[in-house]
């Protein structure tokens, strides 16, 4: 029954060895006493392989301002031989200003999974702090290409991956840009998800990457 059901929707992949390593989430320069962790954990030869700090790239850009400081961070990182991860997930915050450029666009270009009435389909919930958040329209081929360009932002500050976070808050009545309704696209929804930051990552860090889901579907 599995064979068949994974012949059908896809079977997983095997992923880079160190995937399967040890993961710890550590903020930025985070301390234990008056230690840096990350540095404590190589002293203590704890073998933890990848550290994750929860930067919340997507929905907010929790990094601007910080880029040289994140660079630095990574590469710190990856010279003590970790796996540096973020945080990401496929929505733009719609009531914070940092989002504000990227919110705009998406709105003027029909990028984001629309209301019956034509207007951005906006959720509320908690990613990092309260926030309002318009769903990019995955059955958009020019969605999933913007999608793809924000996570490029992760991966230009030396990150090897992230927390690919929610995706199954796709409104009912919503009207999707391929012609389905919400309550129908609404399990398929975080398979597209998934599937964007994959053929990403295939095409940017082939063989060599993590992305961890929260909520998935058939096929994920």
């Amino acid at each position: 029954t599995l064979a068949s059901y994974t012949e059908d929707t896809g079977r997983p992949l095997v992923p880079a060895p160190w995937v399967f390593g040890l993961r710890r989430r550590v903020g930025v320069n985070a301390k234990v006493g008056d230690a840096l962790e990350h540095e404590l954990m190589r002293k203590k030869k704890i073998p933890c392989t990848g550290i994750d700090d929860a930067v919340h790239f997507l929905p907010a850009l929790s990094h601007l301002g910080r880029e040289a400081e994140l660079m630095q961070w990574t590469s710190t990182l990856h010279a003590l031989g970790y796996k540096a991860f973020a945080y990401n997930n496929p929505y733009v915050a719609a009531d914070d200003a940092k989002a504000a450029a990227d919110f705009d666009h998406g709105k003027s270009q029909g990028l984001f999974i629309k209301k019956p009435d034509g207007q951005p389909a906006l959720t509320y919930f908690i990613s990092g702090k309260l926030l309002t958040l318009a769903t990019i329209d995955l059955t958009n081929p020019a969605g999933v290409s913007w999608f793809q360009d924000l996570l490029r932002r992760t991966l230009a500050l030396g990150y090897d991956g992230w927390m690919h976070d929610f995706g199954e808050y796709v409104p009912r009545d919503a009207v999707l840009f391929d012609g389905r309704r919400g309550d129908e696209f609404h399990n398929a929804f975080p398979v597209l998800s998934a599937k964007a930051a994959h053929d990403l990552m295939e095409q940017e860090r082939p063989g060599d990457h993590l992305f961890f889901v929260r909520s998935g579907g058939a096929g994920t």
